[in-house]
């Protein structure tokens, strides 16, 4: 694990730092259970996801680098690798690869419209 200015990184194949995160373009891919969560683009043309999370103030530093740590560690063709997180008194964001063909969400229910289209044939 390599700290580069706040945000602490798994590996070293990422290379930006904080302010550079800031000055990326975003954009709001949707919210869920933890916070919310966005794609964005950095000066390289890389695409990063900034999950946002909610409230957890109640977590140490140390607690979190903890859980996050086991996350990172965690290897599965579903799950995006964690590249790195940012911790503060404030803010926490997990940022992990962008993949380009959709979420887990849609792999595992694939298109809500064209299922209950398939039901509403069938009945």
């Amino acid at each position: 694990v390599e700290e580069r200015k706040e945000l602490v990184f798994f590996d070293d194949k990422a290379k930006f730092q904080m302010g550079e995160l800031l000055r990326a373009s975003a954009e709001a891919l949707g919210h869920g259970i933890l916070g919310n969560s966005y794609k964005a683009m950095l000066n390289d043309g890389s695409t990063i996801v900034v999950k946002r999370l909610w409230d957890l103030k109640p977590l140490s530093k140390e607690e979190f680098a903890k859980i996050l740590n086991a996350i990172a560690e965690m290897k599965h063709p579903n799950l995006l690798p964690l590249l790195a997180y940012y911790h503060s008194r404030d803010e926490k964001l997990m940022l992990y690869t962008y993949a380009e063909r959709g979420n887990l969400f849609s792999r595992l229910h694939g298109n809500l419209h064209q299922l209950a289209s398939f039901f509403l044939s069938y009945s």
